[in-house]
């Protein structure tokens, strides 16, 4: 597998799923890889249940509990109770259609749920959080979509691509202009724009994508002002 790879090459994109990939210009493994997020849900600040806030959406930390079983509430909506607790206070949530979402959730272990909040005597309710595993806490991307992808989807293939594609990435700046503006290499900054390892890491990859951005923005209108010039002075 190389960056020309079609998306079928990754695990879990069939034809199907490449055509939706299609659909927002994405053909190959590298053009997948040069899809940004659009923006990220900081899930590096969980909150407890007791400190969460029902004014805007929040990661909670929680440990599953209870599972209900998955009833059927009319044709095409399946609903299903899930219970938690941070060991405080406890967790209603709310699951519509999820059956693969709460098939992976296991009694005992803890996640973090991030979703609208709202707050009850005994603790709390959400409904239909996006469920991390803790230990990919973080910055969790977040993609300019079409009908067909979730977050979650694009995540798992770009984690793909990363893992066998990642080391491929060339680099389009000289080693003097990396030093003069102190940038990281791109394929730091590809690695670290998807997956950020922190604060400072994502904002060094948005500095090095900005500014090659920029470059090649700046050299194409210099090149098209040195052609306007040389039809001018052919003009005459």
């Amino acid at each position: 597998m190389d960056l020309s790879s079609p998306l079928t090459s990754l695990k879990g994109v069939g034809e199907k799923r490449q055509k939706v990939y299609e659909k927002l210009g994405i053909t190959n493994v590298g053009e997948l890889l040069e899809h940004y997020p659009r923006g990220y849900l900081d899930l590096t600040g969980s909150l407890t249940i007791k400190d969460a806030s029902d004014e805007h959406p929040c990661a909670i930390r929680a440990t599953v509990t209870q599972k209900s079983i998955t009833k059927l509430i009319r044709k095409g909506l399946a609903v299903t109770k899930v219970r938690a607790t941070d060991m405080e206070r406890d967790l209603q949530i709310t699951f519509f259609n999820a059956k693969y979402t709460v098939d992976a959730l296991e009694i005992g272990e803890e996640y973090i749920f991030y979703g609208d909040f709202t707050r009850r005597m005994t603790g709390g309710e959400m409904n239909s959080p996006i469920v991390i595993k803790t230990e990919e806490s973080g910055f969790l991307p977040q993609y300019p979509l079409t009908e067909g992808l979730s977050s979650k989807m694009v995540s798992a293939q770009m984690k793909s691509a990363l893992e066998n594609c990642g080391d491929l990435i060339k680099e389009t700046l000289s080693t003097e202009i990396l030093e003069k503006y102190n940038l990281c290499s791109k394929a730091e900054a590809i690695r670290n724009i998807h997956f950020p390892s922190g604060e400072e890491a994502l904002e060094r990859a948005k500095k090095r994508l900005i500014f090659e951005e920029f470059l090649a923005f700046t050299l194409g209108m210099s090149l098209v002002k040195g052609k306007n010039r040389t039809a001018d002075g052919n003009a005459f």
